[in-house]
């Protein structure tokens, strides 16, 4: 019998297809079967959370994100469960992932806790930002214009801050018609501006000094002192006593 060589090798191509094919449908199943266990996983972890199990809703979370690690609704909940706990880096970092994890999808709530937690991880640069994104996405315009206006007031620009503060004063925020009021008019603008700049100049000093930069820590407090900062008076003698000669053997 005459054999068709293009029968033979049509017959030879079909094994390793179909060989290919069910290897790559077990792996679906595999893939399927560890997304719906991490699914489960972080369903466990919200009810440990709603419980106030924080320690225990992370645990499942963290097994959850093993299996998927794009699981968001994990990561989400992990982060705030961290942040009730304190850990404000941790959630800091877990909020972050979720954002790297679908960089083409905007996040708002994501990006609206990102802006609270900045203040308690004194990230200002990073909160101006994400609230600049808020912003553009028309997200609870009163809180976000807000928001970055405390931020811009945190790194010292104090006309960036009443510009925003304005802002989110005419959507209905009551804390930035109170800033308006106290700190943004013409007859009181100077006094908030030199009481901005030397805020953050201080804070700045006392990071450097923390960090081991003794050099750098005076240089921002002689920046204040020319700028008019006068030391608390319960502070005063601190000051005084430790600080000025600190400084002093500093520059020489």
């Amino acid at each position: 019998m005459k054999i068709n060589p293009y029968l033979i090798a049509c017959t030879l191509a079909i094994a390793p297809c179909t060989f290919l094919q069910k290897l790559e449908a077990k792996n679906i199943s595999v893939n399927i079967d560890q997304i719906d266990k991490s699914n489960k996983l972080e369903e466990e972890g919200a009810k440990k959370w709603r419980a106030k199990d924080n320690h225990g809703a992370i645990k499942d979370y963290t097994e959850a994100l093993e299996l998927n690690p794009k699981n968001i609704g994990a990561l989400f909940g992990r982060a705030y469960s961290k942040w009730e706990l304190k850990d404000y880096e941790g959630a800091h970092s877990d909020f972050n992932k979720i954002l790297k994890t679908e960089p083409d999808k905007i996040h708002l709530y994501t990006l609206h806790n990102l802006s609270l937690l900045n203040f308690e991880t004194k990230n200002f640069k990073e909160g101006i930002e994400v609230t600049t994104k808020l912003i553009s996405q028309n997200f609870q315009l009163n809180n976000s214009y807000t928001n970055r206006g405390l931020y811009k007031e945190k790194l010292g620009n104090a006309k960036g801050a009443c510009a925003d503060y304005r802002k989110g004063s005419e959507n209905g925020n009551d804390i930035a018609t109170l800033r308006v009021k106290e700190s943004c008019e013409p007859s009181l603008f100077k006094a908030f501006e030199k009481k901005t700049k030397n805020n953050m100049l201080m804070n700045r000093a006392r990071e450097k000094y923390a960090l081991g930069d003794g050099r750098g820590s005076c240089e921002d407090y002689e920046l204040a002192k020319s700028n008019g900062f006068i030391p608390p008076k319960k502070h005063r003698l601190f000051y005084k006593v430790f600080t000025e000669p600190y400084c002093f053997l500093r520059t020489i």
